[in-house]
């Protein structure tokens, strides 16, 4: 069934390793928004998960924070940038 468009599905593969800042300034703007939203829901399975279940590896929760903050702080120094120009 297709989606709606930027809507991400629950269960699409996301890498929880996690990204360095050089990986980030590489990703476009909408690039950006899609992995936040990845990111987001991985999150929430993560906490759905901790509740049903024994989660072996809890840093995955730091890992995805971190990676949240870093997309949040790319995105904000753009707007930041653009607001300048």
């Amino acid at each position: 069934m297709p989606r709606a468009p930027g809507r991400v599905s629950l269960h699409e593969s996301v890498k929880v390793s996690s990204m360095n800042a050089k990986e980030v300034r590489a990703l476009q703007d909408e690039e950006i928004k899609i992995e936040l939203t990845r990111l987001r829901a991985k999150v929430y399975e993560l906490r759905s998960e901790t509740v049903t279940e024994k989660i072996k590896d809890t840093s995955q929760f730091g890992k995805l924070k971190k990676d949240i903050a870093r997309l949040l702080t790319e995105r904000r120094s753009r707007s930041l940038a653009a607001v300048k120009k």
